[in-house]
């Protein structure tokens, strides 16, 4: 699933032409047209890209901020590389500056130990009255219980229970990330974001669930128990309803 197509579909999916995306972003239609291409070059620069990604993703319901981390892994140049490179060096620097503070510390907590030892050791008397100080300071052990972590639900055993007068349908991205956008039968927004390879999503309604998916070769569906497979191609945008009942596509 690339930038581009995963533009693409959140754009047709929420039914705004490349006219009205130009003229709410002031970009030019050529230059969105590129971007849904993958095609960056009239961006002017990678900048000018990140800033144009936002202002995209901010009118057709996307995460702006997912979306320029998925240009920069595909996209960012070795110069910003390098800059990110020097950038954690100072920061590897500065943490080894913190360290050898923490043994001056720790070598100054050493030598005040010793000459309270010393003094236990050599002044009658002090041994009585540290050790009942020492008595009355010594906190009680505090023994706390570990919760026992229950197993991860099985999202084909909840499938499979789901009530016969409701739908359920589990989208699960096993071969790709893909974008994807559900609503119910009133319209209600139940999801739209980036589902990533190996994650697994399971919506129910007691009527209709409705699918937009921008990469419908990345995705296996479930319906009511049933899976139905790969729903079309890499990179193709398929919309698909389902209903209570019949696990095939409205």
């Amino acid at each position: 699933m690339t930038i581009g197509s995963t533009i693409r579909a959140a754009r047709e999916n929420a039914n705004i032409s490349l006219a009205e995306l130009s003229e709410k972003t002031r970009l030019r239609q050529t230059l969105l047209s590129g971007i849904e291409r993958d095609d960056f070059s009239a961006c002017g620069g990678n900048v000018y890209a990140r800033g144009h990604l936002r202002n995209i993703a901010r009118l057709i319901g996307l995460d702006s901020a997912e979306l320029v981390a998925e240009f920069d892994s595909t996209y960012a140049s070795d110069a910003e590389s390098l800059e990110e490179s020097s950038k954690g060096f100072s920061e590897v620097t500065s943490a080894r500056q913190g360290k050898a503070k923490s043994w001056r510390g720790a070598g100054i907590f050493v030598g005040v130990v010793s000459v309270v030892l010393l003094a236990w050791l050599l002044i009658p008397g002090f041994h009585g009255a540290t050790a009942s100080n020492s008595a009355s300071t010594i906190p009680k052990a505090v023994v706390t219980e570990t919760p026992t972590q229950s197993p991860p639900a099985d999202p084909s055993a909840s499938a499979v229970a789901t009530k016969p007068n409701s739908v359920s349908v589990i989208v699960t991205s096993s071969l790709g990330s893909s974008w994807l956008a559900v609503t119910n039968a009133s319209g209600s927004q139940l999801f739209t974001s980036m589902l990533h390879r190996g994650q697994s999503k399971e919506f129910t309604d007691p009527q209709q669930i409705n699918l937009t998916i921008g990469n419908a070769g990345g995705v296996e569906i479930t319906v009511n128990g049933k899976n139905l497979g790969v729903p079309g191609g890499d990179g193709q945008v398929v919309h698909l309803s389902f209903s209570p009942g019949s696990p095939t596509s409205g």
